[in-house]
Formats: C-alpha cells, structure tokens, sequence
C-alpha cells in the first residue's frame, strides 16, 4: 500500500510561521519550487506538445504537488502523472485542448482513488485516471468530488464515467468539453455545481433521485440537449440552468421543485410542453421566454409567484388540475388558463366493437390528452395510442385497433 500524505490545519500554521521557504527552480521544462523537501511543479514549457509522462522527481525531491494552472494552454495530448503526486490545484490542465488522456502510472494492483490527485486544494477526495481509455475519463469507486475546472476546455473529451461514490460535481467541471455526449451521473449524486457543464455536447440527462441541487447555468448552451429527466429531490433549478438548450424537447419538473430560477429554460425553442409540480411556489423571470414552440404547460399544484414576464413571448395556454381550480384566474402572466380533467367515460362507446377496444373522453374544451397502452403493467412500457385535444363539445373518441389480437391491454391518460 502507498503510503498516503495528510496535511493538517496545525502543519500549515507551522509551516507558515517557521518551516523553510520555498525555492523557485528550474529544471528541463519545468519551474518548481521545494518545500519541506518536497517538489512542487508550478509552470511548464509553454512550447511543449504531445505524450507527457510527468518526472517524479525534480531537485533531487519527490514531486508530491501540481500548483494552480501548472499546464494552462499547454498542447499536451496525454498526461501520466506520477504515484508520487498527492495533490493539484484546481483547473492544472485548463485549456488544454488536445488532451485526450490522463492517467496515474502505478504497478501497485492496491492503488485506489484514496492514493490519486486531488484536483482542488478545497477538496476532501482524490482522483486517479486510468489509461487507454480513448477520449473517456473513468473515475474510479471512492472519488467523492469533481473538483472546479478540473477538465475545462477538454475539447476532446468525448465520456466521463462516474462511480456510485460521487457526489458532488464542481463549479465549471467540465464547461467548454464541446465533444462530451455522455457522462452518466451516479446514483450517488447531490449536487451539480454551476456552469458544471455548460457548452457541452451532452444529448441526454437523467439526473437521479440523490441530486438537491442543479447550479446555476449548469447545462446552458448544450444544443444538442434532447431530453432531461429531473430526480424527485431537486428543490431549485438554478439561474439559466439550461438556457439555450434549442434542441430540448422533453423535460418534466418534479414534486420536490419548489424554484425554477431567472431564465431558467430561456431561449429552448423546441420545447412543446412542460409539466411543473406541485411544490414550485416561484418561477423567475423570463424562465420560459423565447420557447417559440412552447404551447402547453401543465401545473400540478397551485398557482406559483412569478415574476415578470416568465412566459412572454411563448404561445402557451397554462393547464391547471380541477383540485387548485380556486387558485388560478382565467388570466395568468398574460395567457390563457383551462382546468385541463379528462375523463374516460362509461357507456355505450366503451368496449369492444368492429374488432378494436374504444371508448370516450370528457373534459375541459380544447384540452390536449395523450393515451398510451401496455400489455404488462410490471414493465410499464407504454405505446402511444393517440394524441389529440377534446373537441369544441369536450369530448374525444378513442379506437385501439392493436387491442383486438392482444390477450390483455391497459390504457392510461398522460399529458402530452
């Protein structure tokens, strides 16, 4: 087992008051300095390109540290760093862009993210990057922190995969990755950090139950974003929290939300329609403008405080459930409202007829519904059966020709 450093608040005072300075020196392509015997990298040749197997010696002394920025713009395409490194600063390879590949070189089969690199000198966890991954970065099980800027501007960086043990993801973690689609988030997951992934590549998000938190312009400008399912603990949507996502086309806001933030989904002009829950008390100004094809918002709950302008600008009619009726005017940040209570209704239209399974829904006038079907209710995988609004009577006819060769087959109402 490698033997592992612990600094302490009283080591640090000790060495501010009478521990050696430190020395700046140069060796080969590197600027260090040397402090309790100990080398601390602080600049590199900014001239250097290619594979760098970082020394794990300078001065005669082990290179334990990598200070703040050490390789900033550097055209370093692979990075190995050595067991013996303990400890970096945040953002040590920002605007790298060529590199594809960090790793920590060891032959011990024990070495384990508690032996790795701490990316940022605030931080409680360390982080180690095994080789030949080709574009991707595998965070190994006990990494507990992505740091601040640990990977910003690793244009090249196309996947991250993170271990059920983070649970934190940094401020600007990985902002500017213009190539990452793909980074699963761990079941693990609190909290995602501001700008954590803004500008990236990212197409889809799942954010799990353990996320609280989704910071403040975390996934703006990722125009490849298609769909976004939210957890059901996150409380706030951050301030431009997927601003500009224009190809944003699913999202359902959950329960536990009780803030959507200034601009929060400004400007995803694919966007048909979003479901918001029952907890959201506020939503921000102009949350929702620019969503030109925003037509239909349902709320779950009752009506919320906005401020100006949330929805200006979008063609949608706000929906409401028949239970928080007395809440909500006919009028609501200048767009319309309907009490959006379909219901299917009993009598001669249900049943089997012509070989298909049908029947009627009643409701609100003009209000959308979606009818979907499954044959097993335990798989819960629904198919779509129609997707239409209750006409100028408020009624709607369903036919299900599918049903006529299947042994079973169940149905519910959702909103489209």
């Amino acid at each position: 087992m490698i033997a592992r450093r612990v600094f302490t608040i009283s080591a640090l005072f000790v060495l501010m008051l009478g521990a050696p300075v430190a020395h700046a020196l140069t060796e080969g392509p590197y600027n260090f300095d040397i402090v309790n015997g100990e080398a601390v990298i602080t600049n590199f040749d900014r001239y250097y390109s290619g594979v760098l197997a970082i020394t794990n010696t300078l001065g005669g002394c082990p290179v334990t540290a990598i200070s703040d920025s050490a390789f900033f713009e550097r055209a370093i395409s692979a990075v190995i760093i050595p067991e013996t490194v303990i400890s970096i600063g945040p953002g040590p390879f920002v605007d790298c862009g060529n590199l594809t590949n960090i790793s920590v070189k060891t032959d011990n089969p024990n070495y384990s993210a508690t032996n790795g690199v701490l990316f940022d000198k605030n931080c409680t966890s360390l982080i180690q990057y095994p080789p030949g991954l080709n574009g991707g970065y595998e965070i190994p099980y006990g990494v507990t922190v992505i740091c601040q800027d640990a990977f910003q501007h690793c244009c090249y960086l196309t996947e991250v995969t993170m271990p059920s043990t983070v649970t934190d993801i940094g401020d600007r973690a990985f902002l500017a990755c213009f190539a990452l689609t793909n980074a699963p988030f761990s079941s693990g997951l609190i909290r995602i950090g501001d700008s954590a992934f803004y500008f990236t590549g990212m197409t889809l998000l799942n954010i799990p139950d353990s996320v609280t938190s989704i910071g403040d312009n975390a996934f703006q400008y990722c125009d490849s974003l298609s769909s976004v399912s939210i957890g059901n603990s996150v409380t706030n949507i951050g301030w431009g929290a997927f601003y500009d996502c224009t190809s944003l086309t699913s999202v359902s806001i959950p329960d536990s939300v009780t803030s959507i933030g200034d601009y929060a989904f400004n400007n995803c002009s694919s966007l048909p329609s979003v479901t918001i829950g029952n907890s959201v008390t506020s939503i921000g100004n102009y949350a929702f403008v620019g969503c030109e094809s925003l037509t239909s918002v349902l709320f779950t709950g009752d009506a919320p405080s906005i401020k100006s302008n949330a929805f200006y600008s979008t063609p949608a009619t706000l929906y409401y459930l028949p239970a928080y009726a007395s809440s909500w005017p006919s009028i609501f940040d200048v767009l319309p409202t309907l009490c959006w209570n379909p219901t299917v209704q009993p009598g001669a239209a249900f049943g089997f007829a012509a070989d298909h399974f049908g029947f009627n829904i009643s409701g609100t006038t003009n209000i959308p519904v979606k009818v979907e079907a499954t044959t097993n209710l335990a798989s819960a995988v629904w198919q779509p059966v129609t997707n239409a609004t209750l006409n100028s009577s408020g009624l709607l006819s369903v036919s299900d020709p599918a049903s006529s060769s299947l042994p079973a087959r169940f149905y519910r109402i959702v909103f489209p």
